[in-house]
């Protein structure tokens, strides 16, 4: 079987998408699979390309067009702003795209491509897919990182162009032979606005043994790995803690933040140890050390439909550890739900100062260390690189939809 991978992302090692779909070849290529990629490439991106699937893919690259006009909204007037905007839009949508489209079906055909996946993010990767699918008359099966609306709002886009990208994200999700989302709470959401059962391929880890250390001394370490996104509750959590001054009881409180771009002030805080660098591999021995990892998720409107939709990689690394979990969020937050379904880790859904720090005393003060069995159970059930390559090769038509039963049962508690 060939596979066209139609995408703006390539497997790579340096960013978080690249990172999921570097695996996603992985599986393919394991099941002998031959994968050809049209990268649609942000040339001021650089992508870590590991040197086997250079050797083992066939690339063809195109420059993505200029869909960022932020800097123009914020330089000029608004109503220039979005003008610009719609004049090189749809440019790029009318002129541009097509010429890729046509070069891409072309490639597609003389290399006889069996089906097109393609990774969906922004405007290109959205007009783009059907143009390759009809003129190369291949069906597609295509994903989506995020809604459309999000990316397009934080890229300042003009309304006409935002409705058009919305109705073409429509008929993308419509007419794809099968559609996937990255977590059971946007594919229901897909399912109702778009009238398509959407499969789910949420980013995975390999299988390993549960090892819990109880880790036993005066020090409580709080762990924090990723980007720090929910700014609010990590400041809730640090307020907290200081108005405690950092002691609990007996135990005297550590919070290990691991990342980069924190708050200059979290640096000069002396309860606060910061590792700005470290190796993936590296990072989960590390976290296991701790006895408390923290997953805040966003209590403002302004992020209601993220928290509700999106499912955070940090949860999926933090189950693996044998380290209980603390979800921070408001109660419709996906991965609370994961969580609170699966008894998988503690939960805290106030963002009060004072009732927060009641629920962190007496998770400290009540702390149990076997709590970290059922994360790691519902890891090992739902979240480990067997199921995600199940669930592509499902969407792929390579395995039976009963294959991944259990694991679409989920969707139903979101």
């Amino acid at each position: 079987m060939r596979v066209l991978l139609l995408t703006d992302m390539a497997p790579c090692i340096n960013h978080t998408s690249g990172l999921v779909i570097n695996k996603w070849c992985d599986f393919l290529l394991e099941e002998n699979i031959e994968i050809h990629c049209a990268l649609i490439k942000n040339k001021y991106v650089k992508m870590n390309i590991p040197d086997d699937k250079l050797k083992k893919i066939k690339f063809l690259t195109f420059e993505k067009p200029n869909e960022y006009w932020v800097s123009e909204a914020k330089r000029f007037k608004e109503i220039k702003g979005k003008v610009k905007s719609y004049i090189e839009n749809t440019k790029s949508a009318k002129k541009v795209l097509p010429k890729f489209a046509s070069k891409i079906a072309e490639y597609a055909k003389k290399q006889k491509i069996d089906i097109i996946f393609a990774s969906i993010q922004g405007q290109s990767m959205t007009k783009l897919v059907r143009k390759v699918s009809k003129l190369s008359d291949i069906e597609y099966v295509a994903q989506t990182w995020d809604p459309l609306e999000w990316w397009m709002k934080e890229h300042h886009f003009d309304i006409i162009t935002y409705k058009s990208n919305l109705r073409e994200f429509g008929r993308v999700v419509k007419q794809s032979k099968n559609f996937m989302a990255m977590s059971w709470a946007m594919a229901k959401d897909f399912e109702e606005k778009y009238h398509k059962k959407c499969l789910i391929n949420i980013p995975s880890l390999p299988l390993t043994e549960l090892e819990i250390k109880n880790n036993k001394s005066d020090e409580f370490i709080i762990g924090f790995a990723g980007q720090c996104y929910a700014k609010d509750e990590i400041n809730l959590l640090i307020l907290s803690l200081e108005d405690l001054k950092w002691k609990i009881g007996e135990k005297e409180i550590v919070l290990k933040l691991y990342g980069a771009a924190f708050p200059e002030e979290y640096y000069k805080n002396p309860n606060i140890e910061i590792n700005s660098f470290i190796r993936q591999e590296q990072l989960i021995e590390t976290l296991k050390e701790c006895n408390l990892l923290y997953c805040p998720y966003w209590f403002s409107k302004e992020y209601q439909k993220a928290c509700r939709l999106s499912f955070p990689g940090k949860l999926i690394r933090y189950l693996t550890t044998g380290v209980p979990v603390l979800l921070h969020g408001p109660e419709y937050a996906s991965p609370l739900i994961f969580t609170k379904i699966n008894k998988a880790g503690y939960i805290i859904t106030t963002n009060d100062t004072e009732k927060f720090k009641e629920k962190l005393i007496s998770i400290v003060n009540n702390y149990d260390v076997n709590v970290a069995k059922n994360g790691f159970n519902a890891f090992k059930r739902y979240l480990t690189d067997e199921q995600a390559k199940n669930n592509l090769l499902v969407a792929l038509g390579l395995k039976e939809e009963s294959e991944v039963v259990e694991f679409m049962k989920l969707k139903k508690h979101f």
